[in-house]
């Protein structure tokens, strides 16, 4: 197994021009995959990158699994950066605040994925990434989906959404219009859902490496 950060996020490289894209960020990460992935994994944002890397560079892994893609059905770019930004603020101030806010928020995270977390938006280059978002990357999720499974498997692993949940308060960032779309393009048996919220890698991390595995085995069976 193979983990790596966005570009501008975490331990990743950093964005090579302050006008960061989607293509940015997919040319940023490519050159850091190993060869002959099985399964290509991404959660939310690093969904989108993995999506767009199949798209620009097929035979890059044998199957996608995409854990809580967001759609861009309502959202808004600008309130998602400005929530960056003043999340990187109150953690860079008051580190122990934030970090009770997010275990409140996250009673069934364990303590080491919880300071990951906290750790990873420190490190995060969040001037970088809201002028990005604010200057226009945007992604079709539906679109991108269709155009991949034509090559490869795509698996979807989305929160189930608690009525009336919004992604900020807890919830799935597939949504609306989106989800039914992607749902709508997936077999049954590859659009999962979990409770957990949107990081659900966090919130049920056993469940997760179950699915990852399951789907590698199910690829690796099929050649």
């Amino acid at each position: 197994m193979f983990a790596l950060d966005l570009a501008g996020h975490g331990e990743g490289p950093r964005l090579p021009h302050p006008d960061g894209d989607l293509g940015t960020l997919v040319e940023a990460v490519v050159p850091l995959l190993p060869p002959d992935l099985t399964v290509l994994v991404g959660h939310s944002l690093g969904a989108i990158v993995s999506l767009s890397v199949a798209v620009r560079h097929p035979g890059v892994a044998r199957g996608l699994l995409l854990e809580e893609p967001p759609g861009t059905a309502g959202a808004d770019a600008g309130q998602i950066a400005d929530g960056i930004e003043a999340a990187a603020v109150v953690v860079r101030t008051d580190r122990e605040t934030f970090w009770q806010r997010v275990r409140q928020a996250n009673p069934d995270w364990a303590d080491a994925d919880l300071e990951g977390s906290v750790a990873a938006l420190e490190m995060t280059d969040t001037p970088a990434v809201a002028r990005a978002l604010r200057s226009g990357v945007t992604w079709d999720l539906p679109a991108l989906v269709a155009s991949v499974q034509v090559r490869v498997p795509v698996l979807v692993v989305a929160a189930r959404p608690p009525r009336g949940a919004h992604p900020a308060a807890g919830g799935s960032a597939l949504v609306g219009t989106d989800r039914e779309a992607v749902r709508g393009l997936v077999t049954e048996a590859r659009f999962v859902e979990l409770d957990g919220g949107h990081s659900l890698h966090r919130a049920q991390p056993d469940r997760m490496v179950e699915i990852i595995s399951a789907f590698a085995a199910s690829l690796l069976s099929s050649n």
